[in-house]
């Protein structure tokens, strides 16, 4: 993991005219083998776990399990 800090940047007519960059400082604080992906979280694996319910009711739809509702009687408010 990578930590990065951005020194404040002057938008002045100087900065802009002399090609001024933004400095930045770098530091590595945590060194991995492995990515860590958002399938290892915890917010991906309920997206995973929410992902094979969805495919279990649109299976549980063409199975013929779950009847298709009148659209015009979906959305009252």
């Amino acid at each position: 993991m990578t930590l990065s800090a951005h020194e404040p940047f002057d938008w002045s007519n100087e900065a802009v005219r002399d090609e001024l960059d933004i400095v930045s400082h770098q530091e590595a604080v945590e060194y991995r083998d492995k990515r860590i992906l958002v399938g290892d979280t915890d917010v991906g694996k309920r997206m995973m776990i929410r992902i094979e319910e969805l495919k279990k009711l649109i299976q549980a739809y063409q199975d013929g399990e779950i009847a298709e509702r009148d659209a015009s009687s979906a959305y009252k408010w």
